[in-house]
């Protein structure tokens, strides 16, 4: 019998960005054109922009603060096996 596999559905975005104009430190992805996250399939798209802007990485400083979010580049429902 085959298994039942469940899978985790969510949205994988891919970000439209350049480095904020206001970011002095150097970062290496300060300079990416493009990132790519992944938010719960519950997440509205409008809510995307903020939410990635507002999540913080390396203690130190938010997507907000290094990227300027230009829009959505792609966005598509993608799942992953538990």
């Amino acid at each position: 019998m085959r298994d039942i596999v469940k899978k985790r559905w969510f949205w994988n975005v891919v970000f439209k960005v350049r480095k904020n104009p206001t970011f002095t430190g150097n970062h290496v992805n300060a300079n990416c054109t493009h990132v790519h996250t992944t938010f719960p399939v519950e997440t509205k798209k409008e809510d995307m922009i903020k939410l990635f802007e507002a999540e913080e990485f390396n203690m130190k400083w938010t997507n907000g603060d290094v990227h300027e979010v230009l829009g959505i580049d792609k966005i598509f429902i993608d799942n992953s096996a538990r």
